[in-house]
């Protein structure tokens, strides 16, 4: 009898530690450009949508995370070399997951919408981007380098001659759509950084998103296959899931809505 209790207990033990093991805690490096409001610094600390929910997710996946500074194309680079461990605001690429761990779930939506004027959504009952090529009295502004979907490159093409303007900066759409001589009549832009943008210049209130649909695009975190295990990965996916189904995602997007 005193052998068996002595097994349980050796067994219960040997079960705690193996629990323990399996929600190890992690400190992974995570990189970051400045693109408000996904990133951006106020006072020497770092905020935004995709940093408050990177560090959501690893807080409940029992991981730390130390915020590295580098630009896009080399924060890929260092992850495919396995100098850093993840990245967020990733879509998704073929190429990127031959060396990279995608959660299988995407965290949010990256939203290309169209604003317009206040007010002005119901002049043009837009229900596809065709819709706005064929409108003869709507000029769309666009900034050059942006990628507002498959359609619109589609469309681009042979968008009528005059009725699409662009510009360097999304800010010089702002000024032209609420501009005395209405140069344009809408413009495309990212949901979110339009919104901020338009809130640093003084233009809520002025401006609307349209709800026409004009490319929605998932969004997941990416994590280096050399640096990280499938296991941890694994725990960001369960945190994603279960951050989404109470809620909190959804908290911080709303946020940064108009």
């Amino acid at each position: 009898m005193r052998g068996v209790r002595v097994l349980v207990s050796c067994w219960f033990l040997s079960s705690l530690a193996y629990a323990e093991d399996a929600v190890k805690p992690c400190r992974l490096t995570i990189g970051w450009e400045s693109w408000a409001p996904y990133y951006y610094m106020v006072d020497k600390t770092l905020k935004g949508i995709d940093y408050e929910l990177a560090e959501m997710f690893a807080a409940e996946a029992k991981c730390s995370l130390k915020w590295q500074m580098l630009v896009w194309k080399r924060q890929l680079e260092e992850m495919e070399s396995g100098s850093v461990d993840l990245a967020a605001s990733a879509s998704w690429t073929k190429e990127r997951s031959a060396w990279g761990y995608y959660t299988q779930k995407p965290y949010r939506p990256e939203t290309m919408s169209l604003f317009v004027r206040q007010g002005e959504t119901k002049l043009y009952p837009f229900q596809t981007l065709d819709d706005i090529a064929r409108d003869p009295h709507f000029v769309l502004g666009v900034t050059l380098g942006y990628f507002y979907g498959d359609a619109f490159a589609r469309l681009e093409k042979t968008w009528p001659k005059g009725r699409l303007q662009r510009e360097n900066t999304d800010d010089k759409q702002y000024a032209k759509l609420v501009a005395t001589n209405k140069p344009i009549t809408g413009f495309l832009g990212d949901k979110y950084a339009t919104i901020t943008g338009l809130k640093e210049v003084g233009l809520v209130g002025k401006v609307e998103i349209h709800p026409v649909k004009v490319n929605v695009n998932d969004i997941y975190l990416l994590f280096s296959r050399k640096s990280v295990s499938k296991d941890v990965v694994d725990r960001f996916e369960q945190a994603i899931e279960t951050l989404s189904r109470e809620g909190k995602i959804a908290q911080v997007l709303k946020k940064y809505e108009l």
